[in-house]
């Protein structure tokens, strides 16, 4: 009998196949799925590829050393059954998953390198409790440290040319490992590394292009929060693309305002020098307002192809009540005026100024309250499970800026009560628990107040705008826990930095130790 409607879908991602409608069969997601907000399940393996893809998690779960013929014990083959399971699939946070539970997959499948990354990575994220860095035991150390140096032994011996996207990609797996063992320094080696090579592998590799530009674009950012020294920072002139004339996807909108939004911290970071620094008496350079004048006329591009999309895109507005979608354009709306706010504030000496952006702050909670009522059902999907790390930073940075630099009491609160809400345990290097307690500690001491749990507090001594001394203007604290003597007991913390202004203008540091136990048991 003949068969009615439309022919059948053959080829094409699952989504668009289920749909039967035509696929465009762009990789990692297509682009009929993402413009239309709606989540593209990728591809079934080719004939062809069957033998060198990797198979599904029965497989794995069936016979892990038949997957990886070289798996050596027991331990290494639950670890790469417990990356597929759960670490794989929680490390991209809000970023694309196909890196993660596909690609990274696919090469420990044959690459030894990789192989031994990943029991590192899932060993590490397995043994990582909510908003901790410590609770390895010693057999789990040891078993993640020698994973990692057979790994790096691995990488000693990729000196072909053709070798190096294969570097990349386990570039990015180190950075993880380090990022989950708060190793601040290294990570920021090895991205600087990873971004360096990356300039040098040039555009004869397609998938370096496609999946790896994309996370070291997105890596990029975290130097510019937690290095010291300009040294730390990464150039991102490798990482830097031709400005779009539109934007055929959420896609696009994303990577564009990745770069915009790394810049923007940068700027804000190198201004720091002559607000806090040893330049603070030196007027600001010329190229630090000329960078802010580039930034904001191309976060006007970026506002208009990104309207043009919503307008356009008859399936942007069709699927808006659409998970993903929600997600997607409202993520992308906060950075956009995060942005302003820094480029406007790049080369502002004074803290007072932050308060002209007071209707911006707001319309920013609003859309982060909006945001986290949205994101158990979406975030969680079927599983309930929350992520105790991933890879990628979600909404800490933005709300952390957000409650440490808006100064009106009541708004900066929905800021610091939304951080459980819509951040991870651990993002990158960011930890949950300590940066919600130095948020507090700062609205703390700029209003004279004490601020509960549940966010109650004391009343001000006065409703007024904070006078320039009171206002924090650049905090610090250690990557790594110390240990100090307390009333005969040895407690384990970290020491954290609040800069201020004394009465005669000058610039010191105010320091406190943050009990682990409190802001973990917070």
């Amino acid at each position: 009998m003949a068969r009615k409607g439309s022919p059948k879908v053959r080829t094409g991602c699952l989504t668009c196949k289920a749909r039967k409608v035509k696929c465009d069969e762009a990789k990692p997601e297509c682009n009929r799925c993402v413009s239309t907000g709606r989540k593209c399940d990728g591809y079934l393996p080719q004939k062809r590829d069957k033998e060198r893809l990797w198979p599904k998690n029965q497989q794995l779960l069936a016979n892990p050393t038949r997957t990886f013929p070289g798996i050596q014990s027991r331990n290494e083959g639950r670890a790469l059954q417990y990356f597929c399971d759960v670490a794989g699939p929680f490390l991209s946070g809000p970023a694309d998953r196909y890196f993660w539970t596909h690609l990274v997959m696919q090469f420990a499948n044959f690459e030894p390198a990789v192989r031994h990354s990943i029991v590192a990575i899932s060993s590490l994220y397995e043994q990582l409790p909510s908003g901790s860095s410590q609770g390895t035991g010693a057999q789990d150390e040891r078993l993640i440290l020698t994973h990692y140096n057979a790994a790096i032994r691995e990488l000693k011996t990729m000196t072909a040319a053709e070798k190096q996207p294969l570097v990349l990609l386990v570039c990015i797996l180190f950075i993880c490992i380090e990022f989950l063992q708060s190793n601040d320094e290294a990570a920021m080696k090895h991205c600087k590394h990873g971004i360096t090579m990356l300039a040098q592998c040039g555009v004869g590799y397609d998938w370096t292009r496609q999946f790896l530009e994309p996370i070291f674009r997105r890596l990029s950012l975290f130097p510019f929060f937690f290095g010291r020294e300009h040294s730390d920072y990464p150039s991102l002139h490798a990482l830097s693309g031709s400005v779009p004339k539109s934007f055929q996807s959420f896609a696009d909108a994303r990577s564009m305002m990745d770069e915009l939004f790394t810049r923007a911290v940068r700027i804000m970071r190198l201004g720091d020098d002559y607000r806090v620094g040893q330049l603070r008496h030196q007027p600001f350079p010329d190229s630090l307002y000329d960078e802010g004048i580039a930034l904001n006329s191309l976060l006007d591009t970026w506002d208009t192809l990104f309207t043009t999309l919503l307008s356009t895109d008859s399936g942007c507005n069709t699927a808006i009540a659409d998970g993903p979608s929600v997600i997607s354009q409202q993520s992308l709306l906060i950075r956009f005026d995060v942005c302003r706010i820094m480029a406007e504030m790049a080369v502002e000496r004074q803290e007072g100024p932050y308060d002209l952006h007071l209707e911006r702050f707001k319309s920013l909670a609003d859309r982060l309250e909006s945001l986290a009522s949205s994101v158990p059902t979406i975030a969680k999907g079927e599983d309930a499970r929350p992520a105790k790390f991933t890879f990628d930073m979600g909404f800490m940075p933005i709300m952390s800026f957000c409650t440490l630099k808006c100064r009106d009491l009541k708004t900066r609160l929905r800021f610091w009560r939304l951080m459980p809400a819509l951040a991870c345990a651990r993002e990158s290097l960011w930890n949950l628990n300590l940066m919600t307690a130095l948020a507090r500690r700062v609205i703390e001491i700029e209003h004279k107040i004490q601020v509960e749990d549940d966010g109650q507090h004391t009343n001000p001594h006065s409703s007024e705008p904070l006078p320039e001394r009171m206002r924090i203007r650049h905090l610090w604290a250690d990557s790594m826990p110390t240990c100090r003597v307390i009333h005969g007991q040895t407690i384990v913390g970290r020491v954290a930095g609040f800069f201020l202004l004394d009465d005669d203008g000058n610039i010191h540091s105010r320091t406190e130790f943050f009990d682990d136990m409190d802001y973990n048991n917070g």
